[in-house]
């Protein structure tokens, strides 16, 4: 179960961290 809810938390942080890198990506082309 907690390795469950870890995976879980990781996806979310890798999901962030896309969105994130995509944002700045954009920022910086504008």
């Amino acid at each position: 179960m907690y390795l469950q809810y870890d995976n879980i938390t990781l996806i979310q942080l890798a999901n962030v961290a896309d969105v994130v890198t995509e944002h700045l990506a954009y920022r910086c082309h504008s």
